[in-house]
């Protein structure tokens, strides 16, 4: 069998990368990735279901209910998790809401064309050969002092992290994205509507608003 497996008679198989290789890997930057109507799209909807949830308190604790935890989560995603429920920075997991599956919202068709762009920028072959499907579709929000500025972060489980800058740069301070090659931190200027592709494995920052 290991012959098999190394000889590829049982066909090509799909890459991996270790988390040194990944480090080793260039983002792409895809420019007017989303249109302004895209981008009004996607920030009412998120607004519209902000609205409906409560943020934790900016000098409450947050907490993980580590016995309420389903078997395949984490404990550090559990603490991101909690962590963004935040005033600072708020998420929404947009792949877990029913209403927004529906086609007439508008959200479906951009999430394909998202993924279409994720295969056409896929340089790295890493979803070549194997069944992909979106892992996390995430509305991220950043109020006065949010941040991802933990120097390990990295979007582990997933094998390539579209990010897409929904404000214009100009009515904010900080918040800029970067990722890391070796020891050397890269800043990524992004423009409404721009957008990054990485390898999820890659560490990867967001500086304070």
């Amino acid at each position: 069998l290991d012959t098999w497996r190394a000889t590829g008679a049982g066909g090509p198989r799909p890459l991996r990368l270790t988390r040194p290789e990944a480090e080793m890997t260039r983002p792409v930057v895809i420019q007017g990735l989303l249109s302004l109507e895209d981008v009004r799209l996607v920030n009412t909807l998120g607004a519209a279901l902000l609205q409906g949830e409560e943020p934790a308190a900016p000098d409450e604790e947050p907490s993980v209910a580590l016995f309420d935890l389903p078997d395949e989560a984490s404990f550090h995603a559990a603490a991101e998790d909690a962590l963004h429920s935040l005033k600072a920075h708020r998420v929404l997991h947009l792949h877990g809401i029913p209403a927004l599956a529906d086609e007439a919202c508008g959200l479906p068709a951009i999430e394909r064309r998202l993924v279409e762009a994720m295969r056409a920028h896929d340089g790295w072959g890493l979803l070549a050969h194997r069944e992909a499907r979106v892992r996390s579709f995430e509305y991220h929000v950043y109020a006065d002092g949010g941040s991802v500025l933990d120097p390990e972060h990295r979007d582990d489980g997933s094998l390539l992290t579209l990010s897409v800058l929904l404000s214009p740069p100009e009515d904010f301070d900080g918040g800029t994205f970067s990722t890391w090659w070796g020891a050397e931190r890269v800043e990524h200027r992004l423009c409404q509507g721009d957008a990054v592709l990485f390898v999820s494995e890659k560490r990867h920052n967001v500086d304070t608003v």
